[in-house]
């Protein structure tokens, strides 16, 4: 990956590991986080799906080689077909050879499931710098469709009490 040195790993990017003791990320950050990468790697490129209920962004990262998300709406394409079940099993078959895995990755649900959406920035990083044979045979095969957090609100409560609470009785 041509960008690869210039973005900082999360511990670097955080200032803490990810799912470091006594320490969550705050979703705001998440998301700065999943921009640099969206600017600085070639493999990912971020969607803001929306607001969510409290104003927030609801981000998606798409994933993939570079090769991949330049053909993204192909992809797409094929796989509507596919879903749609509308052609013959030849045609199927040819589908299935000339698409890609999707695959949808979703990150925390519940407010307090927190080890989802503070690892996927770790995720992230790996898929957006990893040279190795095993990432790039993955990154070629495979479109990730990443949503770090399905519940943004919950994440910034839970950490906002978290850190109000943290070293007291109820932390």
């Amino acid at each position: 990956n041509v960008y690869a040195a210039d973005i900082p790993d999360p511990e670097t990017f955080f200032g803490h590991k990810p799912g470091a003791d006594f320490k969550l990320i705050r979703w705001e950050k998440i998301v700065e986080y999943y921009q640099l990468l969206g600017r600085e790697s070639n493999r990912i490129n971020v969607e803001e799906l929306g607001k969510t209920t409290l104003e927030n962004p609801f981000i998606l990262a798409v994933i993939s080689s570079p090769e991949n998300l330049s053909q993204l709406e192909k992809y797409k394409e094929i796989a509507k077909k596919l879903a749609q079940g509308r052609v013959s099993e030849e045609e199927a078959g040819s589908l299935a050879k000339e698409g890609k895995t999707i695959v949808l990755i979703t990150g925390s649900m519940h407010a307090a499931e927190c080890g989802p959406t503070q690892m996927s920035p770790e995720l992230g990083y790996v898929l957006a710098t990893d040279d190795s044979p095993e990432i790039k045979s993955i990154l070629d095969n495979v479109i990730f469709l990443l949503g770090p957090s399905w519940n943004p609100d919950g994440n910034i409560m839970v950490v906002d009490w978290y850190r109000r609470s943290v070293g007291t009785p109820y932390g």
